[in-house]
């Protein structure tokens, strides 16, 4: 006997499950995209980290290249006023002379504006050092002491920090480069942190007071009283 011949039926998604992978890739989506987006961050504040930490020491390196050690003067016929004068002493001292150290790269302004390579130029014949034209007045996205005592405790001692922070220790996020959201301090032993704010876990502060050794949240106490802070013309 011959038996009848059936003919598969091809059987297409359902209107549920369609739904039901379009619901499963959206919530993947919705997994994969913020942790995307916290592991760029993290890299960017990583890199921010590791220029100041070069910063810091070609600070370190101009400080104790004599017998005695020094810091950029804020006072006197060479007295620096602002972040770039800052800057050059050292790219003339420690030929630290790259300008992109001196850039956060989520910083608004520094999307939108031409940035200098270097931050001084030397002319080969005469020997004369100028400083670059675009170097002036770019957004450089920190902040920094002059004047720091030699003597202060290394550890404990801020040098640089990033744009915008506040007396009551949070970042503008106006003026900030991370919008208010944190930042970074370098201090004079080389070590880099990054914080949200610096009002400490107790909300005494994060930093010490240089002549009380407590805890403060003003960055202005956190050095001696005759450093000065110098920063880069952005309206803070």
């Amino acid at each position: 006997m011959q038996l009848p011949k059936y003919t598969a039926r091809r059987r297409g998604f359902t209107l549920v499950e369609l739904l039901t992978v379009i619901a499963i890739i959206g919530i993947l989506v919705a997994l994969i995209i913020p942790a995307a987006g916290k592991a760029k961050e993290l890299a960017q504040r990583q890199k921010a980290g590791s220029n100041l930490r070069q910063i810091t020491l070609g600070y370190l390196a101009f400080a104790n290249q004599k017998e005695r050690a020094r810091s950029i003067p804020n006072s006197g016929e060479n007295a620096v006023t602002d972040i770039y004068e800052w800057a050059q002493w050292l790219a003339v001292e420690s030929d630290l002379n790259d300008a992109a150290l001196y850039y956060v790269d989520v910083d608004p302004r520094a999307a939108t504006t031409t940035l200098p390579r270097v931050i001084v130029r030397s002319n080969r014949e005469t020997g004369a050092v100028t400083v670059e034209p675009a170097w002036q007045n770019s957004p450089v996205g920190y902040e920094a002491f002059a004047g720091l005592s030699p003597r202060a405790p290394a550890s404990t001692t801020p040098l640089l920090w990033t744009r915008g922070l506040r007396s009551d220790g949070t970042w503008d996020p106006e003026t900030s480069p991370w919008e208010g959201t944190g930042g970074h301090i370098a201090f004079l032993d080389g070590h880099v942190e990054f914080f949200t704010d610096l009002k400490g876990e107790d909300g005494s502060g994060a930093l010490i007071d240089y002549t009380t050794q407590a805890p403060t949240s003003d960055i202005t106490k956190a050095a001696n009283k005759t450093a000065t802070i110098v920063k880069p013309n952005i309206g803070n």
